[in-house]
């Protein structure tokens, strides 16, 4: 167990975890290359707030939607990695230098779109006025919530109303409850990978962790495809493997990690979640019976590993992981 405990501390910790083996495969995944802008979507969006509470916003220069309002996001360009995609973006859309302090959501459109959410911190630069205007924005400028949800701000897209409120949600919270500021961390996968901590909470007693024991005892894996709506459909399909296909989908509950590198350009563009899941007991204590001798229900023997992974769960300790699907 102790090289499983040590790669749970990491993962709590936010950082990478060497990937040796994917345990369910996918055929078209296997042939699938991620390259990004190409094959698959990366969308960084930062949602920086200010001492007066307000927002910063972008003014679309895109004959689409030219004079909308919206937050500044945009694709990852390749070579880039994520936290260095957002910089850029808020840098060309309205003018203002910032260092990332966190993730605040993730979201999976698909299997090749993904939406990686910051906040932070603005660190210098000059805000982009409409004598700047370029084909990045028409402006930059701070907004009230008023002023973003008037009749008279017209906004690109209402779904950036979710994504500041989650930020709101975030930046309020103590620290204890709220999650741990968590960044992607830099390492170089060649395929999308969803990495499954899954834990059965039993009334009384010590719960239990879904490990694959083959090749060493690590946490399971699967291989997201481009055809998955969602990455839900990553987790069914090792849920299936390890249990059998009449076992319900455990409940996601949030993301400890997120791997990724982008360099080099042209290469390695996968990314890597860890995700957290849980079975609530399903009316008792009887676990879902192992269909794959491949996995077995685990406790921690470090108990305040323990309590700490309970407390993530517990406390809504997590990067909130939405599937839009």
């Amino acid at each position: 167990m102790d090289d499983l405990e040590e790669n749970l501390r990491r993962l709590l910790r936010g950082e990478s975890v060497p990937m040796s083996h994917i345990d369910v495969r996918v055929l078209d995944a296997e042939s699938f290359v991620p390259l990004t802008k190409l094959s698959v979507g990366y969308i960084v969006c930062g949602v920086l707030i200010n001492d007066k509470d307000e927002v910063l916003m972008m003014q679309e220069a895109k004959r689409s939607c030219y004079g909308d309002w919206y937050l500044p996001a945009g694709r990852l360009e390749p070579g880039e990695n994520l936290v260095d995609g957002m910089k850029r973006e808020v840098k060309e859309e309205t003018g203002l230098e910032c260092e990332p302090t966190t993730l605040v959501s993730v979201e999976c459109g698909s299997g090749v779109w993904h939406r990686f959410t910051f906040t932070g911190r603005v660190t210098g630069g000059k805000l982009k006025s409409t004598k700047e205007k370029d084909s990045e924005s028409l402006q930059g400028c701070w907004m009230s919530m008023d002023t973003i949800k008037s009749s008279e701000t017209p906004l690109r897209s209402f779904d950036i109303l979710k994504l500041i409120k989650c930020t709101q949600n975030y930046c309020a919270a103590s620290e204890g409850a709220r999650h741990p500021a968590t960044l992607p961390a830099i390492h170089d996968h060649a395929i999308m990978i969803l990495r499954l901590v899954i834990v059965f909470k039993l009334n009384g007693r010590k719960e239990q962790l879904l490990i694959n024991t083959k090749n060493g005892a690590h946490f399971p894996s699967g291989m997201i495809a481009p055809r998955d709506r969602a990455v839900s459909a990553c987790c069914k399909r090792v849920v299936k493997s390890a249990l059998g296909k009449a076992v319900e989908v455990p409940k996601a509950c949030g993301l400890l990690s997120v791997e990724h590198c982008g360099m080099p350009k042209g290469e390695d563009d996968g990314v890597c979640y860890t995700i957290v899941y849980t079975y609530d007991g399903m009316g008792s204590d009887q676990m879902p019976q192992i269909k794959n001798p491949s996995y077995e229900w685990r406790s921690l023997l470090d108990d305040s590993l323990h309590t700490q992974l309970l407390t993530r769960i517990q406390q809504d300790q997590l990067v909130p992981f939405i599937d839009l699907h």
